[in-house]
């Protein structure tokens, strides 16, 4: 196979599992985060920008989200038996609140696919025109555009998927960073406990008097 048909393959894989995605959750999946992934998605909606102010907006809007998941999983490891929380599992409804990987994936997703939508409605646009514009300066311009934005679109699909596993790595690693802590810090009492003893240890005298022998039998 081809290296172009082998591309073409793949991202219809990646396209049809997305579809899988969407309807194996069910209905619930995008309503899940309506109300809040619908602001966020207004963060880079196409309101007559350019690509370049909708593509900054949506990486910021993508930032925000990611920041606003990672304070909630700091805010939730704080609490007791965190682990037993339905905001930590992903066998339950993804609320607002919930910092499982699984729903956190589902709401880049979506914040990905209006993100894919909003540069399509961009795509189909033609730049605006002035008196001096030329036919030939018009279609290089849109020619440009058009091939900017499909690469930003493959380029978002590779940063989000990278987002993610960072996010998943992040969860594990930094619960065993709080332990690790914890235990240094009992390593040091412990080492603090044993100099004691032997400064307490240090105050009996070398040699016994009246003793025969210089040292304790």
């Amino acid at each position: 196979m081809c290296p172009k048909l082998m591309k073409n393959f793949k991202n219809t894989i990646w396209s049809l599992m997305i579809a899988a995605i969407v309807v194996v959750t069910g209905y619930s999946g995008y309503v899940i985060y309506a109300d809040t992934i619908n602001e966020y998605i207004d963060g880079f909606a196409d309101n007559g920008d350019s690509f370049e102010t909708v593509r900054r907006n949506y990486h910021n809007t993508m930032n925000d989200y990611f920041n606003e998941k990672v304070d909630l999983f700091l805010k939730l490891i704080k609490t007791k038996n965190y682990v037993n929380s339905p905001d930590f599992k992903s066998d339950g409804e993804c609320s607002e609140t919930n910092v499982s990987s699984y729903c956190v994936s589902m709401g880049a997703l979506d914040l990905y696919m209006s993100y894919v939508k909003t540069l399509l409605e961009v795509k189909s646009k033609l730049p605006k025109l002035d008196n001096s514009s030329k036919l030939e300066s018009i279609f290089s311009d849109v020619s440009l555009r058009d091939a900017k934005i499909e690469k930003e679109i493959e380029d978002a699909k590779v940063v989000m998927e990278e987002a993610l596993k960072v996010y998943d790595e992040y969860k594990t690693a930094y619960p065993m960073h709080l332990e690790y802590e914890k235990i240094i810090k009992s390593l040091n009492k412990f080492k603090v406990a044993i100099k004691n003893v032997r400064e307490e240890v240090d105050r009996f005298p070398g040699k016994f008097i009246d003793a025969t022998s210089p040292t304790c039998k």
